[in-house]
């Protein structure tokens, strides 16, 4: 009897390895398929993220030239006679004759003004101010003769 229990044991054994493997077999192109799946979806999301990185690139040079727009607006509302960026006052401010007292005061505040708005490197433009309006706008009448130069 131990032979053939040996043997039944044998083919119980058997059987049992072959059930296991088929059931590991099965659970392998479940994790296959599974895993297949999940390669596309994440090259799908991959696709999607490339898009949607190329839509906002797009996005922001439109920004950018929005924003270059809205920058030569800005400079063609500019009409002030001592404006850092847009005037020559400076260079203006050498050839000019002043006569009075009054217009020396008037030229050494817009020069002022000018350092103010030049200040730490960086050159403003004064109509981008809280306001929008420049109330130093009209320049006296002896710098207005010489407006070309400005």
């Amino acid at each position: 009897m131990s032979v053939a229990s040996s043997t039944e044991s044998k083919k119980a054994n058997h059987s049992y390895i072959l059930k296991r493997y088929g059931y590991y077999k099965s659970s392998c192109k479940e994790l296959t398929i599974l895993n297949d799946e999940l390669y596309q979806e994440l090259h799908t999301v991959k696709n999607k993220l490339e898009l949607k990185t190329l839509e906002l690139n797009d996005a922001s040079s439109l920004v950018e030239e929005k924003t270059k727009e809205l920058e030569n607006m800005a400079i063609e509302m500019c009409n002030s006679w001592w404006c850092p960026k847009h005037s020559n006052l400076a260079t203006v401010f050498k050839k000019l004759d002043i006569k009075t007292l009054n217009d020396k005061i008037e030229i050494d505040q817009a020069i002022k003004r000018q350092r103010y708005w030049s200040r730490q490197g960086e050159v403003r433009c004064v109509f981008n101010r809280k306001s929008g309006v420049d109330k130093h706008a009209d320049p006296p009448n002896y710098v207005s003769s010489s407006d070309e130069d400005l």
